[in-house]
């Protein structure tokens, strides 16, 4: 599995953060549907603005927008995405994150 970050912290601004997976054709529908599962999921926590899957031919992208550095510390250790990494990584999917504040 490859994580590359970016990250630029400005306070006092939404956080975005993109996570690429690129799962391995035979588990791509397994990986969709827990993506599906997590976003209910996600967009119940504290402080998140946007939780949203894409699809293109080879791989898959999270947007995600939080309020806060908090909130997205809050989602970071939260039992969605722990189910989501881990069936991510179950399925040997690489994941690409990049991570940035910007302007709400």
């Amino acid at each position: 599995m490859r994580e590359s970050k970016h990250v630029v912290i400005r306070n006092g601004m939404s956080v975005v953060l993109v996570a690429t997976a690129f799962p391995v054709p035979e588990h791509r529908a397994e990986v969709i549907a827990a993506c599906e599962a997590a976003i209910s999921r996600v967009h119940d926590e504290p402080g998140v603005e946007l939780y949203a899957l894409h699809e293109g031919p080879d791989r898959l992208v999270m947007i995600e927008k939080y309020e806060s550095e908090q909130a997205l510390s809050e989602h970071s250790s939260s039992a969605a995405l722990a189910d989501l990494l881990l069936l991510w990584r179950a399925s040997s999917a690489e994941i690409s994150m990049c991570r940035s504040s910007c302007l709400t």
